[in-house]
């Protein structure tokens, strides 16, 4: 069972931006008690809200959601800019820049949470990226060591050396097929 402040905002993600618009006026109005609001979002909505730290709570989560809304939009338009000055970086490129600000705009606001998860996520992708990698050259590493370790008992084995001194192998047959 959810409560009244749950189904508020999974409803607040449904309604269409001039309600939106209207219910942030409301908020914003400063003859409205609380208990107005209530009552309007009650009859409106259908939502019951009980207590005023419910209104409160909502509002505090409406303003991070627009805040949430407004970094995306703009990290969505540091990328087109890159894009387009850059149209010929690879997507690891690109990525690689958007942290770099990312991490410049932290520095600037160490209370973006936001921004400061994306630092982390960042320097996980960077490690995940160099073990990716450490990994890769210890497989070549590993596979041509096999391969030498293979070439040189090959040499020293008599049946190759006996096959090598005969001339190039005759070419494979193929099995007849049958109908």
């Amino acid at each position: 069972m959810s409560s009244e402040l749950t189904d508020l905002k999974n409803l607040w993600f449904t309604l269409p931006e001039p309600e939106r618009a209207f219910w942030r006026q409301q908020f914003l109005t400063p003859m409205a008690t609380s208990e107005d609001l209530r009552n309007l979002i009650r009859g409106k909505l259908n939502i019951d809200l009980q207590h005023d730290s419910q209104l409160y709570e909502f509002r505090q989560w409406e303003i991070a959601q627009r805040d949430r809304t407004a970094q995306d939009d703009h990290l969505t338009r540091q990328e087109n800019r890159l894009k387009q000055d850059h149209p010929d970086w690879d997507p690891t490129r690109l990525h690689e820049e958007l942290l770099k600000q990312i991490c410049l705009q932290t520095a600037f606001d160490p209370d973006d949470a936001i921004a400061l998860k994306a630092v982390r996520a960042a320097a996980r992708y960077s490690t995940l990226d160099l073990h990716r990698e450490r990994f890769k050259e210890s497989l070549r590493s590993k596979i041509n060591a096999g391969i030498d370790q293979l070439a040189a008992e090959a040499k020293n084995n008599p049946t190759v050396k006996a096959a090598v001194s005969n001339g190039p192998a005759p070419p494979l047959l193929r099995p007849r097929r049958t109908a």
